[in-house]
């Protein structure tokens, strides 16, 4: 405060001394000292009166200051917080991705297994089905080509013996095939 007393008043004197030329006399020394303490109790006057308020705005700019740079510090702990946070996040994401895409991988080469081992399964079934198909439809080819053999061997051993047959063989056939049903009815009866 002292400073600026002396300051302004230093500021004064040269003021004072181009006003008092011209007069001829020296400086007024006297009315330079009541300037002087005019001034002095004006700036202790007012240093007085607005020591308080002064006091005050500047505790009130320190503690602003305080508080925005404890601000300033909290969200910056913030910011960083979060940072390590997302990069926390992001290296776990990047983890599961790769895990992920790992059992991905496992994953389609245990369907592909699966896939070949049921395509194994069902070729095994198929082919077992052919044989067996296969098996049946010749022994049922088979079987239809005897009964035709054996019909047709009958057909042409009736042809034969029709061809070979006398109307005197005929009748004692009859006469044998009716002796044989009557002894039949004989017996029976």
């Amino acid at each position: 405060m002292t400073r600026l007393a002396f300051t302004l008043a230093g500021l004064m004197v040269p003021a004072i001394a181009f006003a008092a030329e011209g007069h001829g006399h020296g400086p007024p020394w006297q009315e330079i000292g009541i300037h002087a303490i005019n001034f002095t109790l004006l700036v202790g006057l007012l240093a007085f009166l607005l020591r308080t308020p002064i006091s005050d705005a500047l505790k009130n700019r320190t503690a602003v200051i305080r508080d925005e740079l404890e601000e300033s510090n909290r969200l910056r702990k913030e910011a960083l917080n979060r940072f390590e946070d997302l990069e926390s996040r992001l290296a776990r994401f990047e983890n599961q991705v790769e895990e992920m895409r790992a059992e991905g991988l496992v994953e389609a080469e245990r369907e592909a297994q699966t896939i070949a081992e049921k395509t194994t399964r069902d070729v095994e079934h198929i082919r077992a089905t052919t044989e067996k198909t296969i098996r049946d439809e010749t022994r049922n080819a088979r079987l239809a080509l005897r009964r035709e053999s054996v019909e047709l061997a009958v057909r042409l051993a009736e042809e034969n013996l029709r061809q070979q047959l006398t109307a005197a063989d005929q009748d004692r056939l009859s006469q044998e095939f009716l002796g044989a049903i009557t002894t039949e009815g004989s017996s029976n009866g």
